[in-house]
């Protein structure tokens, strides 16, 4: 089987992306934040540094 797979669809909005996966299960929807809280926004400028 080739490694490089070409693909014939374009996925030009949500609906399509969404309708190539499951639903997310409860428990990743629970966690999912609005905004960032301040573990997060500690967190994120040690990841971005060169």
């Amino acid at each position: 089987m080739d490694a490089q797979v070409k693909h014939s669809t374009t996925i030009s909005d949500e609906a399509t992306l969404r309708g190539l996966y499951e639903p997310p299960m409860e428990l990743a929807v629970l966690k999912q934040l609005d905004r960032l809280d301040p573990h997060c926004r500690n967190f994120l400028p040690i990841r971005l540094l060169p």
